[in-house]
């Protein structure tokens, strides 16, 4: 991975992470709001909110391990920025330091 591609993967590392985060809260929302249905035929309840909701914890179990990943990466990203940023000139650091580290 080239500087540009580094510098431009840490400035956008807190979108990504706030899109995942949205996506485990919408995750969340819809696993809240399942519900159980009557089974017409036999007066119990069905097995296909147990399967929805399975499936929903798994899919926030994936997105809430990508997070960490990425925020992880996002450490690192920002690390090898500031060590490239340090080879620049002093009055062009703040600025690039602020830009892509923040």
């Amino acid at each position: 991975m080239n500087a540009v591609e580094v510098f431009a993967r840490c400035r956008r590392a807190d979108e990504d992470i706030e899109t995942i985060r949205a996506d485990i809260a919408r995750y969340r929302e819809i696993a809240t709001n399942v519900t159980p249905k009557m089974d017409t035929i036999g007066g119990g309840h069905g097995g296909g909110a147990k399967d929805r909701m399975a499936g929903y914890a798994v899919e926030i179990a994936r997105l809430e391990e990508q997070l960490e990943q990425r925020m992880r990466e996002r450490e690192a990203e920002a690390v090898a920025c500031t060590r490239l940023i340090g080879m620049l000139p002093p009055t062009v650091r703040s600025v690039m330091h602020r830009y892509y580290v923040r």
